[in-house]
C-alpha cells in the first residue's frame, strides 16, 4: 500500500498592489523617508517599480499614507474654453481616463466658466 503524501497547496497570490504596499512599508520602516518628509510621487513611484500610477496610488490607500500636500508640477500655457455639451464630454473623457489603471497621466488645457460648471455639477 502507498503512502499519503500532502496534498500540495498553491502558492501564495498577493495583488500587485499589496506588493507595492508591502515595499513601501519596508522603505518607511528602513528610513529612506524621515516622518514629515515627502515621499516620491505617484508617478516617481510608479517608475520606480514599474508599475501603473493607479497600482501605486491604491497601494498608498491601502498602507493608510494620508496626502497633506499635492503640488501640479506642469500647469498649460493656453487654454480652450468650451461650451457647456464640450465641457460635458470632456469631464467624461478625463474621469474615465484617470480610471484607468493604464492611463500614467492625464493633463487638460480647457477652461469651463463657473457657470457651466455648477450646471455639471
Amino acid at each position: 500500500m502507498r503512502a499519503m503524501s500532502k496534498p500540495l497547496s498553491a502558492p501564495a497570490f498577493r495583488p500587485l498592489y499589496e506588493q507595492i504596499k508591502i515595499l513601501l512599508t519596508q522603505s518607511l520602516v528602513a528610513g529612506e523617508w524621515k516622518p514629515g518628509e515627502a515621499i516620491p510621487s505617484e508617478i516617481e513611484l510608479a517608475g520606480r517599480f514599474r508599475v501603473s500610477q493607479g497600482t501605486v496610488r491604491k497601494a498608498i490607500d491601502a498602507a493608510g499614507v494620508k496626502c497633506i500636500e499635492a503640488r501640479m508640477g506642469m500647469i498649460p500655457s493656453s487654454t480652450v474654453r468650451l461650451d457647456e455639451s464640450k465641457a460635458s464630454s470632456m469631464l467624461k473623457l478625463m474621469e474615465r481616463m484617470e480610471d484607468n489603471d493604464d492611463v500614467q497621466n492625464v493633463y487638460a488645457n480647457f477652461d469651463i466658466p463657473d457657470a457651466i460648471m455648477e450646471k455639471l455639477s
